[in-house]
């Protein structure tokens, strides 16, 4: 039985050695369906898949679904997507369940094509398309028969003769071959030859033996050999001798169910997709079907059903899964052995993590697993699997480190279980842990992580926590202890031990989680290496090595360093060189001085000599991308090993390739706000761009849209995670840029408008495309368009142009104002100036009158009379305009008060105009009163309104000539306008004269202080300016109004007076006694010794009675 199972294992690895490994794509990565009928790529590179749920372009990183959409007539018609095919004028045809369409690149969307029976449209099930070698478009449909579209047809129908000739029309594909013969494939009644030439059909039924099998693919190899599979009965090749079909044999239990077929022109070899077995190549050699190997799959190819299957331009085969996804394998793979449990042939190393391994001379390999023991293959594939048991003397559970020994031991570096001797034979281990004198025992000193044996034949041993021991090999006893908190020379920088190398000198090199030291074993010297003295990029060393000029290469979490020690100087290499990743876990050097490292993201290779790295990834055959920390082993063959997480790889490096297939550099997408751009869409106002996305050379973009992306690829399908761009936005920068390894998405954001110049090439390292050039124009804002700028400069030369008239007028106002203030300097001087002049006349002014009054009285003499009362009326008229001048400081001051009182107007007017009764008689003056009701009953302050009316009227005698009128009207009114207010009910004085009246831009200025009409001769003379002054004020402390009129005859002008007729609108203090403000007024004028008669009111001007 055991020898059974090592003669199958034996076949296992030694057939398809170097097996390929893949990429799997499915609905989690974007896929619209997994249920994939054809695979096809077309001259521009893309990937298309068709499925029965939706159209599919893969442009090496991201799919792009195309579905059919009911209100969108460029939408493809049925998301059940049959077959695809791209013609000689780059026509890309798609043919669905119910109709045929052509894809257009420049709108990205679609055009159904209407085929026809005679004149009956008809939307068939398209089962294949191709294009003969006269240009025409061959369509074979189930139901329909064969369609021909020649080049310049602008209408399709069915090709009716041919049609009717063939076996069936039901039809399955249409294949040219290479002498121009059509075969033509029906569901279920045999194959049609079709001659062009001689316009023959010949039938192939039984018994040429392809009769009634369901035909499913025809193919033609390079040397003229047509292949036909059938679903029934497996493939078939034509005997050209016989011109029959034979059947290919196939080592199968069951009959083979052919689905798809293609000819890999790459390795000259026919391939087999199944319905259900998985993928088949044809050995031309034994003319006989096996099964291709690949040697890590998520799923067992074996039972795959493959639907399709299609071979890129770079040698890549994409193989259709229906109902699992697409799975792509390299077309030329690096010869990378994987052993590993994602390996269908080569799982006989368990799941477990590949910690350490090494390989005797006799080729036996030896691997140290976590948590799973030891397996042991020889050359000759044996394998066999030490498990750890409850034994004392079993293996380990983890092994981090193994070092044969002379003797033909092993010796083991476990954790937890210390140091141990394995016999290679039994697998019995001998523990070595309770034969420490040299300190206290604790758990850490059975941490161990590394082995080193120097040339005295002792065993340098790294623990996690307990520092380095020394082991005799041939005493078997411990010998030195090394720790941190030893003394000298025994002192190390850290307690916890990555890794112990021992270089060709003799010197022992131990790195820890503080940098590296290195002992002379001999002589004791230890030195010290860490980030202080620059030696090292970061302190925690997963790994040493030594090459063969001597350097000592350390590998880092943070970088790899070659370390020159004879001249004590470091070169640091990190991502930023090329490295694919900064935590380095094995490093090994080949026969022409490459350094190799596995890395957690792939093993690079270091050319020094060029500075240059390479690096190969899970794609390329490795066990996966991240490696385990001292799990690398070089054979004495050259052979190196690399462990990691889902096993092993190894590989030989003169037969690993480098990457010299010649890139292309596409533009794929373009994004604003991470939503896709697509040919003729809008930006602003200006199309973004108008063509197909690879063609576009120009891109327009509005000012708001200045936050985009674009996206690039070179359709490296393979290896996308190696490609990087370099580019440079002139315009923005004059420096190139590098993307990150994998990335092909640039961002730009908060671009300003302007023109720039993206430059940008792709690289798989030194490998480049040449370089490609997008102009991208970002308009500018509304508010930086010459429009715009015209109209600032237009809204500048009005903003100056307001400016100064803003400053014209500010100085005008100024000067305005300075003359207002001086005008009222001058009239409050004038005030003063009378105010003190009438403070010295009043009181002669009132002596003088008391005995003029008394002479009037008592001298009878009519000459006499006439004199006295000439004195008289002037003096009174001194007096009334002192006392207005009083008025007038009174009312400026705040002093003056009302007191109102209930008064009947018409009979105040009537006694009032008794005092100018005299006048008007000696002047001839028609002087009348004009009132609608008998008594009106209103509220004044008699005192002051007194001395208004006293003015108005003075001033219309003053300015009617003699034989005139002055006629006085007295009525009530209401002002709907101004409800709830003082004037809502009035009474209203119009006192209307017949002289020159008043020049209309003066009407409002005869009110000023001060203001004389001085063109204007009254029949009294030029008066002083105050009265109307005077009149104003007091009708507004009164809560009234004054102005004045023309007439409308023009005949002389007429005053207004308007006052509240009600007292609701009066405060209570306005009917008490005078404030104390005017009290102490009076008391001042007292202490002047000044009468109390100055404020009294003035008198009326009227002749005194005599006695």
């Amino acid at each position: 039985m055991q020898r059974i199972l090592f003669s199958i294992l034996f076949f296992l690895f030694n057939f398809s050695l170097h097996g390929q490994i893949g990429t799997f794509y499915s609905t989690d990565r974007e896929l619209s369906s997994s249920l994939i009928n054809c695979i096809y790529q077309d001259r521009r590179n893309y990937i298309w898949i068709a499925t029965e749920d939706g159209l599919n372009k893969y442009d090496g990183v991201r799919f792009t679904v195309y579905k059919n959409f009911p209100n969108d007539s460029t939408s493809i018609k049925n998301n059940y997507v049959r077959s695809l095919f791209e013609d000689s004028l780059g026509r890309f045809w798609i043919g669905c369940i119910n109709g045929l369409h052509l894809f257009n690149r420049t709108t990205d969307n679609f055009t159904e094509i209407k085929l026809y029976n005679d004149t009956l449209q008809i939307t068939p099930h398209i089962t294949s398309i191709i294009e003969s070698a006269n240009h025409e478009i061959w369509i074979t449909t189930s139901g329909q028969g064969v369609i021909r579209i020649k080049p310049n047809d602008k209408t399709c129908h069915t090709d009716a003769t041919l049609s009717s000739r063939l076996s069936s029309i039901h039809l399955t594909c249409v294949f040219q071959d290479s002498k121009g013969i059509f075969w033509i494939a029906s569901e279920n009644q045999g194959l049609n030859m079709y001659n062009p030439q001689t316009d023959e059909v010949f039938l192939f039924k039984a018994p040429q033996a392809i009769g009634s099998d369901q035909i499913s693919a025809i193919c033609e190899d390079n040397s003229g050999n047509l292949f036909i599979g059938t679903l029934t009965n497996g493939l078939y090749k034509l005997n050209a001798r016989t011109q029959t079909f034979e059947n290919v044999p196939y080592i199968g239990k069951n009959v083979l169910f052919v689905k798809s077929l293609l000819f890999d022109k790459i390795k000259n070899r026919l391939l087999i997709g199944t319905d259900g077995q998985g993928m088949k190549v044809f050995n031309e050699k034994k003319q006989c079907l096996e099964d291709i190997q690949i040697s890590s799959t998520p799923f067992d190819l074996s039972r795959m059903k493959v639907h399709a299957i299609c071979q890129d331009k770079s040698g890549n085969i994409w193989m259709g899964l229906f109902q699992k996804g697409i799975f792509l394998t390299p077309g030329s793979p690096n010869n990378f052995n994987y052993w590993g449990f994602k390996s269908h042939s080569k799982n006989v190393i368990g799941s477990g993590c590949m910690m350490s391994l090494i390989k005797e001379t006799n080729g036996t390999l030896w691997i140290g697993t976590d948590n799973d023991g030891i397996y042991k293959m020889d050359n000759k594939g044996n394998a066999r699997h030490f498990s750890p048991s409850g034994h004392p003397n079993s293996v380990p559970n983890t092994v981090l480190s193994m070092i044969e020994e002379d003797a033909g031991n092993i010796w083991l570096g476990s954790y937890l279980k210390g140091l141990a001797c394995m016999n290679k034979t039994t697998g019995y281990c001998t523990y070595y842990n309770n034969q420490i004198q040299l300190s206290d025992d604790h758990t850490a000193r059975n941490k161990i992580f590394s082995l080193a044996k120097d040339k005295q034949h002792k065993l340098w041993i790294g623990t996690n926590g307990a520092g380095v021991y020394v082991f005799d090999l041939r005493e078997k006893i411990y010998t030195q202890h090394y720790t941190n908190s030893a003394k000298e020379p025994h002192q190390l920088p850290n307690d916890w031990i990555n890794c112990i190398m021992c270089d060709h000198n003799g010197i022992v090199w131990i790195g820890s989680y503080n940098g590296i030291c290195s002992i002379n074993p001999l002589t004791g010297k230890m030195e010290n290496y860490t980030t202080n003295n620059h030696i090292l990029p970061g302190n925690i060393v997963y790994c040493i090595n030594e090459d063969h000029k001597g350097n000592i290469w350390i590998g880092t979490t943070e970088g790899l360093v070659c370390f020159d020690k004879n001249n004590r100087k470091s070169t640091i290499y990190t991502t930023a060189n090329g490295l694919s990743s900064n935590v380095i876990c094995g490093i090994l050097e080949d026969e022409t001085g490459n350094i190799w490292l596995s890395t957690h993201s792939g093993v690079s290779k270091l050319i020094p000599d060029k500075n240059k790295f390479i690096t190969y990834y899970a794609f390329d055959g490795l066990q996966g991308n991240e490696f385990s920390m001292g799990a690398a082993f070089k054979a004495n063959d050259g052979e190196m090993f690399f462990g990691g997480i889902n096993g092993i790889s190894s590989f030989y490096p003169s037969e690993i390739k480098d990457f010299r297939t010649p890139l292309s550099l596409y533009l794929t997408g373009l994004y604003i706000l991470d939503k896709p751009v697509v040919s003729g869409q809008k930006s602003g106002k200006r199309t973004v761009f108008n063509k197909f996305i690879s063609d576009a050379d120009t891109i327009h973009l509005n000012y708001k849209d200045n936050m985009f992306a674009l996206e690039f690829s070179t359709f490296e399908f393979g290896t996308p995670e190696r490609v990087y761009y370099r580019y440079m936005l002139e315009g923005l920068n004059s420096q190139w840029v590098n993307t990150a390894q994998g990335i092909n998405r640039i961002n730009f954001t908060n671009i300003s408008h302007g023109t720039y110049k993206l430059r940008i090439k792709a690289l798989i390292y030194d490998n480049s495309s040449e370089e490609k050039e997008v102009t991208i124009l970002i308009s500018s804002p509304w508010y930086l368009t010459w429009w715009a700028k015209f109209t600032y400069i237009l809204l500048f030369a009005c903003l100056m142009g307001g400016i100064a008239k803003y400053m014209t007028e500010k100085i005008r106002h100024k000067n305005e104002l300075m003359r207002r203030e001086h005008a009222e300097q001058i009239s409050e001087a004038k005030l003063q100036f009378f105010i003190n002049i009438s403070h010295e006349i009043r009181t002669p002014m009132t002596l003088i009158i008391s005995p003029l009054e008394k002479l009037i009285a008592e001298n009878q003499d009519e000459e006499k009379q006439k004199v006295y009362l000439l004195i008289y009326r002037n003096a009174q008229r001194i007096l009334r305009l002192i006392n207005q001048l009083m008025d007038i400081r009174k009312i400026d001051k705040g002093l003056m008060t009302v007191k109102f009182s209930e008064t009947d107007m018409v009979a105040f007017i009537d006694d009032l105009m008794q005092t100018f009764t005299y006048q008007a008689n000696k002047r001839n003056i028609k002087f009348t009163f004009s009132h609608t009701e008998k008594q009106l009953k209103t509220w004044i302050d008699l005192n002051n309104f007194d001395k208004v009316l006293v003015n108005i009227f003075s001033n219309a005698f003053k300015f009617t000539p003699d034989n005139g009128e002055i006629t006085i009207t007295l009525h009530t009114g209401k002002n709907n306008n101004k409800p709830n207010t003082p004037l809502s009910d009035f009474f209203e004085i119009i006192i209307a004269d017949t002289g020159i009246g008043i020049e209309e831009d003066k009407i409002e200025k005869i009110f000023e202080r001060f203001y004389q009409i001085t063109n204007i001769e009254s029949q009294s003379g030029i008066g002083t300016g105050i009265g109307l002054h005077v009149a104003r004020s007091l009708v507004e402390l009164q809560h009234g109004i004054i102005y004045a009129r023309n007439r409308i005859d023009r005949q002389g002008s007429e005053f207004i007076i308007r006052l509240p007729l009600k007292s609701a609108h009066l405060k209570n203090t306005e009917t008490e006694i005078k404030n104390k403000a005017l009290i102490q007024l009076q008391q001042q004028i007292r202490n002047k010794s000044i009468s109390m008669d100055t404020f009294t009111p003035f008198p009326k001007e009227q002749k005194p009675k005599t006695k």
